[in-house]
């Protein structure tokens, strides 16, 4: 597929990301990955993401918020395949519609990235309708569904997305915070995770059109 002209560019997205990654999201992940998760990280994350609004009395109910945690590190405990992730995201999805009333797949997607990242891919309406914009065909109902569309379409543009994310190493030293080494974000950057989420940056913003 041939991208149009008027498209996001992925050093765009990269750069944005990269950004995004180190005042937002890496601190997040940082306080979802241990083998103990502080209600308050996943409070801050469902905010972040902006998914918060589904989860009615969380914030007062201490019940909810045991039972919320005991969810996500259930449904993280084995995420090493795509079908894992899969799995996961929509039985998570699931268990959250039993105690707070409301499916949330985005949400169920979201919790897990910030815990494990790759091999989630995190389900959002604005990139569920970029690539609906991409792929007429593509209807998008379900998130295996938008899980397979989603990997096809970056498999065609991961070459272009690699090369992006390599020309921020140039510029490591002037965005990267003082206290990250400049091995340990040039590592980050060239990781997997990293790169489908510049992807998805680019879904995003296309999906606002």
């Amino acid at each position: 597929m041939i991208r149009n002209k008027s498209h996001p560019t992925f050093e765009y997205c990269a750069l944005k990301y990269m950004l995004q990654w180190y005042a937002k999201e890496r601190p997040l992940y940082k306080s979802m990955s241990g083998n103990e998760i502080p209600f308050k990280a996943i409070s801050n994350t469902l905010y972040y993401f902006q998914v918060a609004r589904s989860f009615k009395g969380l914030g007062k109910e201490e019940s909810k918020q045991k039972k919320i945690r005991k969810l996500v590190l259930k449904h993280s405990n084995n995420l090493s395949t795509q079908i894992d992730a899969k799995r996961n995201v929509q039985s998570l999805a699931n268990d959250i519609k039993k105690v707070f009333e409301k499916k949330n797949i985005s949400a169920a997607s979201k919790l897990l990235w910030i815990r494990r990242r790759s091999p989630v891919i995190l389900f959002d309406r604005r990139t569920s309708k970029a690539l609906k914009m991409l792929y007429p065909d593509f209807k998008g109902n379900h998130y295996e569904e938008f899980y397979k569309q989603w990997r096809i379409s970056y498999e065609e543009h991961k070459n272009s997305v690699k090369e992006a994310t390599k020309k921020l190493e140039r510029v490591i030293n002037i965005i990267t915070p003082h206290h990250i080494p400049k091995e340990k974000a040039i590592k980050e950057v060239r990781g997997g995770w990293f790169q489908e989420r510049v992807f998805d940056i680019y879904l995003w913003e296309l999906g606002q059109k």
